[in-house]
């Protein structure tokens, strides 16, 4: 059974680029500033469609990103000094969006709804395997070895005597949203469970900081032609490294391993 409880606009990129940023719930969350004509506050960069904001409306008529696309192409060209015919322009601006609903209250409740059936011991952070139980309690990563008083004395209690929570800290101190998919499955639900343990609402708790690559993209993307056959055959010791895939743990594993020995090639010549 899947549930739809609401998208999130993707504002990765504006984040980097330091595009101003604010929490608008109608809009479903964290949306770029934009005036008239879809500018951003980072210069030269202009945005439309969904990443600045949608609802309901915006799924059922794609007209309005189309003219969000053609007012933001328009003034980017002319931001680099294209001449736009007058007529080009009329009959074509952005609707601007229809204010709607809140609709984070339904999170909250779809947050308190999936900790009333599954409790908190469940992996809120799928790929590092963080419970909702460990976040809120900033439990360190499990190979860090949670009975540790040092790795144990921060709390959502003690960060708040710091200041405001924010996913950054979280993930240096549990792991969450640190794994292949850069929180992109938990993001959402970590500032859930901070704003429900902080006692505040999900607009307090900052975006967590965001890092390229922005989605995850095969190796062949960045060079498509298969490696040579004399790499694939010595790939072990391709960089010249002894030690690169020694188990640092085992001990006299560098001498044993292949790459440690020399060898002697012969040819006809």
């Amino acid at each position: 059974m899947c549930w739809a409880i609401g998208m999130v606009p993707s504002v990765e990129l504006l984040h980097l680029v330091g595009a101003r940023l604010r929490f608008v719930s109608s809009l479903g969350g964290f949306v770029p500033d934009v005036d008239a004509r879809m500018r951003t506050s980072a210069p030269t960069v202009f945005a439309a469609g969904d990443c600045v904001g949608f609802h309901e409306g915006t799924l059922a008529e794609p007209e309005m990103a189309r003219a969000q696309g053609r007012q933001a192409g328009r003034a980017a060209a002319e931001s680099l000094g294209a001449r736009v015919a007058a007529g080009a322009a009329r009959g074509t601006a952005a609707t601007p969006l229809p204010p709607t609903a809140e609709v984070h209250g339904h999170w909250r409740a779809w947050l308190d709804s999936l900790i009333a059936a599954g409790g908190w011991d469940v992996n809120v952070c799928q790929c590092e395997e963080v419970t909702r139980r460990e976040l809120v309690e900033t439990k360190p990563p499990r190979y860090l070895k949670w009975g540790s008083k040092q790795m144990s004395a921060r709390s959502v209690a003690t960060l708040l005597r710091d200041g405001p929570l924010n996913q950054d800290q979280i993930k240096r101190l549990t792991r969450a949203g640190m794994g292949p998919c850069q929180s992109r499955r938990c993001r959402e639900q970590v500032g859930l469970l901070l704003a429900r343990a902080a006692g505040t609402t999900l607009d307090r708790i900052p975006l967590p900081t965001f890092r390229p690559p922005i989605r995850p993209l095969p190796l062949n993307v960045l060079w498509p032609a298969d490696e040579p056959a004399a790499m694939r055959e010595e790939w072990v010791s391709w960089f010249g490294i002894p030690t690169q895939f020694s188990p640092h743990w085992t001990a006299g594993m560098a001498i044993d391993e292949p790459t440690a020995h020399t060898r002697l090639i012969m040819s006809d010549e």
